[in-house]
């Protein structure tokens, strides 16, 4: 629906992106996305899989190391 600023948009993912998987990780609801998106490591690039207009697109999202 939306893409605040942050890893996500600035990995590339825009609003009507359907994220299909995360660091190899089937993602099948927004609690899942949640669940797995805590787990990362900071510092970390991680592959994100996702469906746009009709297709998939890998892309790579750099978590955001702490402090």
């Amino acid at each position: 629906e939306s893409v605040d600023a942050g890893p996500a948009y600035d990995a590339g993912l825009r609003p009507g992106d359907v994220i299909l998987q995360i660091n190899s990780q089937p993602v099948d609801s927004a609690a899942t996305l949640s669940k797995l998106v805590d787990g990362l490591k900071p510092g970390s690039s991680v592959p994100v899989l996702i469906h746009r207009q009709g297709g998939p697109l890998f892309m790579a999202m750099k978590i955001p190391a702490d402090g």
